[in-house]
């Protein structure tokens, strides 16, 4: 006759929901399970109560022993993220980085269970933003307001930076894009019309760097130029050694004087504040750059005779219109000048223009026109105003071609001055008389039987060169 067993009483029914701050499951069936093993004190069998449950999170099916209950806080299925939410329903979290309201919370179940929170966004406005629980307790925030997700009119292109719209050659891009944006997007000069993929904040900060024709300025010295412009200002750029000795080896960007006092404007970009930031391809040149900072306003101020409250340092961080507003209002320049009568908007304008293509625009206009002439009227060097004009050559959009307009510049410099040549042979007698160097250049050919070289008879005048040919000297009568 067979061992009779008294029979077990369960703690738990079948359909029982357990639920505290470490599971939610519901009973689904019950069964005892007997074990038998053998040890040295002999045979033993052991009859085990046996749950099968189902979790209300995760939906893991599975069986477990009744001692398993015994501990709340032990763990006997996968489900092992359920336990109190961290963060309660309207709680307020505000830093120095984020202001969020919590307005719902749930649980999905990715590889893990994990606790999502939906919040309103204080900042930004934004009321539609999930975030996990382990990316609150890091600190992080409004997905809107950090540009990692696009919201229609709060963090979109067309929103924030519609000015940038013109150069999309897809406008659906700007409202599917941050200006944050890693993504390479199809954008064309809006001057030569060249199509290439660019970075938006790329053009944000500097403009549309157009390989046929950009000027390699960036954005906030542009800016300032045309804030100092429309205030009248007769000011130098690229202040170097070729204006002033004290400079040594360094440029400035501004240098103007007013009301009897010399003045330095310095806009320094991002590489003057963070240490991450690659210029030019070479990395971590914050240190270094804190050096020559420290260097240049020393020489200046030691050398030039500029007082240190004139040696005014933009913070241009950020190539934006309101952000450089910003740092002109906190600067001296706000106390010299009258800020008001400046039209910002032109300021944006003419920075997200390229000057190279205004160089090349304006000698086509004014053609003949001097090299020297086109560098005091755009304030950049002539070797500058050269390589926009030979660039601009090389791209199509004009005509440069430099002996050409050496001799159109002698030309004009001879009509302009009324300067007449005398022609002479080697033994010093002369050959005659003419109204320019240019006259004598177009007779030459008639009169003596060879062509004279228009620059080489003004390079003769001047004593630059002793003869012409071997055979003939020239030389100014009046």
């Amino acid at each position: 006759m067979g061992r009779i067993y008294t029979p077990l009483k369960y703690k738990f029914d079948i359909g029982d929901i357990i639920i505290n701050d470490f599971r939610n499951i519901t009973i689904l069936d019950r069964q005892i399970r007997i074990k038998e093993f053998d040890d040295r004190k002999g045979h033993h069998i052991y009859r085990k109560k046996y749950y099968q449950y189902k979790c209300n999170i995760c939906g893991k099916i599975d069986w477990v022993q009744e001692q398993a209950f015994n501990d709340e806080k032990r763990d006997f299925h996968i489900c092992k993220q359920f336990c109190n939410f961290q963060y309660e329903m309207n709680q307020h979290i505000k830093d120095k980085k984020r202001d969020l309201i919590i307005t719902n919370r749930e649980y999905r179940k990715n590889k893990q269970n994990e606790k999502w929170y939906k919040y309103t966004c204080n900042i930004c406005g934004w009321d539609n933003g999930w975030i996990k629980e382990s990316n609150l307790k890091k600190g992080n925030g409004c997905a809107c307001c950090a540009g990692k997700t696009v919201v229609k009119g709060i963090n979109d292109i067309a929103t924030t930076h519609p000015e940038i719209i013109t150069y999309l050659v897809d406008k659906n891009d700007a409202y599917n894009h941050t200006i944050g944006d890693n993504e390479l997007i199809l954008c064309n000069c809006l001057e030569c019309g060249l199509i290439k993929e660019t970075k938006i904040y790329d053009i944000v900060r500097n403009g549309f760097s157009c390989p046929r024709c950009s000027d390699g300025i960036s954005y906030p010295e542009k800016f300032i130029f045309s804030f100092l412009e429309q205030l009248k200002i007769n000011f130098i750029t690229q202040l170097s050694k070729n204006n002033f000795d004290w400079c040594e080896k360094y440029y400035y960007d501004f240098y103007f004087t007013y009301n009897n006092e010399q003045f330095i404007i310095e806009t320094h970009g991002l590489q003057h504040y963070e240490n991450k930031f690659t210029f030019y391809g070479q990395k971590n040149t914050f240190n270094k750059q804190k050096i020559i900072d420290k260097s240049k306003k020393e020489i200046a101020m030691k050398k030039g005779g500029i007082k240190e409250e004139n040696y005014i340092v933009l913070d241009c961080r950020k190539s934006e219109m309101n952000y450089i507003i910003n740092s002109i209002k906190n600067s001296k320049l706000n106390k010299l000048f009258d800020i008001r009568k400046v039209d910002f908007s032109l300021c944006n304008k003419y920075a997200m223009e390229s000057k190279s293509i205004k160089v090349c625009r304006y000698y086509e206009e004014h053609k003949p026109i001097s090299i020297k002439e086109l560098a005091e009227i755009f304030k950049c060097s002539t070797h500058t105003i050269k390589n926009y004009l030979y660039k601009g050559t090389g791209s199509g959009l004009i005509k440069y071609n430099s002996n050409k307009q050496k001799i159109e510049q002698v030309v004009i410099t001879g009509y302009k001055n009324g300067k007449q040549v005398e022609v002479f042979d080697l033994q010093g007698n002369s050959l005659g008389i003419f109204n320019s160097c240019s006259d004598l250049a177009r007779q030459s050919i008639n009169l003596f039987g060879v062509q004279f070289d228009l620059l080489k008879i003004a390079a003769v005048c001047r004593g630059e060169q002793k003869t012409h040919r071997k055979l003939y000297t020239f030389k100014y009568i009046n």
